[in-house]
Order: C-alpha cells, then structure tokens, then sequence
C-alpha cells in the first residue's frame, strides 16, 4: 500500500514537474512577462520537493539504494544533469540560442531519466 502511494506521487510529481517545466521554458522563450507571477517561481520548488521527498520514500521502502543498482546511479547523475541544464536555460546563460539550447537539453535528460526509470536500465535501446 505505501509502496503503492509513493509510486504514484512520483510518478505524479514527475509529470507535473515536467509539464511546469516545458511550460516555464516556452513562456521564458515568448513572453517573459508570464514568468514574474510568484506561483511561477514558487509551484515548481514544491512539486520538486514533493518528487525528491517521494523517491527517498521509495528508496526507503524498495531497499534499492544508490550505489547498489547501476540503473540508479545514472537516474540520479542525469538528475543532477538535468538540474545544471535547467539553471543555464533559466538563470545563468543570456544568448538566446544557448538558452534554447540548455532547455532543450534539459528536456532530452529528463526523458532519459524516464526511460530509465521505467527500463530499469541505462541501456535504453
């Protein structure tokens, strides 16, 4: 039931967090304006947080814990991948076409990281 649960929130926070993500990347892209509301800024740290809490959980629970399986070695390097794309899309890089270029990158990551997750492997073809 609690492995259930966790499951699901993940996999929930995941698909939230992505969606707030691509979104975030096409109004930062066409109309800056949209990204100064404060639930913009705020929503995403929540549900991230809510995603971390949630894979701890399932670490917690699964008693597959980093260091043991490859599969999750490399979910959590593409992780951390995944957030320095993100920071240089969002907040370090200023030509355009490099922030187009981070973002699409991040996106491609956070794909793998699914696929990973999912396979259970890094070899995901």
């Amino acid at each position: 039931m609690v492995y259930t649960a966790l499951k699901a929130t993940h996999m929930s926070c995941a698909l939230v967090s992505f969606t707030l993500f691509f979104a975030r990347g096409i109004w930062i892209f066409s109309n800056p304006q949209r990204m100064k509301p404060a639930w913009v800024r705020i929503v995403p740290h929540v549900v991230d947080s809510l995603l971390l809490l949630s894979a701890i959980g399932l670490v917690m629970v699964t008693h597959q814990y980093p260091g043991d399986l490859v599969w999750l070695n490399v979910k959590i390097a593409c992780l951390l991948l995944y957030i320095g794309f993100g920071m240089a899309a969002f907040r370090f890089l200023k030509d355009r076409r490099w922030r187009l270029t981070a973002w699409v990158m991040a996106l491609a990551t956070f794909i793998y990281i699914v696929l990973v997750a999912v396979k259970r492997t890094p070899f995901i073809l």
